[in-house]
């Protein structure tokens, strides 16, 4: 098998995708028990559900791996969308400030700053855009 360490930027889709996996997944938190080594449990309930097994070499690993994704994975998709904000947020500062400023001062035909003030309507910020 191999591995294509290409790092693809997740549509918003795809975001949503794994999101909605996150949320149909059994509720955590998620846990590994002393007495059932190998295994990952579900705290979520009134008692113990069984989520996972882990064997071979590195079960142990796997085992804190998977114990830990029920709320990594959520923390993760968090923070994808915090940053795509930003990103969005920081993207639409670097057109606004400087085409603001030409639009105020320059000397430029109507076409011109008609052009502009599009630009500047399509980098205002959009309630709930991500």
């Amino acid at each position: 098998m191999t591995t294509d360490h290409t790092v693809q930027q997740l549509t918003a889709d795809q975001l949503d995708d794994i999101e909605a996996r996150a949320a149909a997944a059994t509720p955590g938190p998620w846990s590994s028990h002393e007495d059932w080594p190998g295994r990952v449990f579900s705290d979520g309930g009134p008692n113990y559900l069984h989520i996972a097994r882990t064997t071979g070499w590195n079960a142990e690993a796997n085992e804190r791996f998977i114990a830990h994704a029920r709320e990594d994975v959520d923390a993760l998709l968090a923070e994808v969308r915090r940053l795509r904000t930003e990103l969005t947020a920081a993207a639409r500062r670097d057109v606004t400030l400087p085409l603001a400023v030409i639009a105020k001062h320059g000397d430029m035909s109507e076409t011109v700053r008609q052009e502009i003030n599009d630009l500047l309507a399509d980098a205002a910020p959009r309630p709930g855009a991500v």
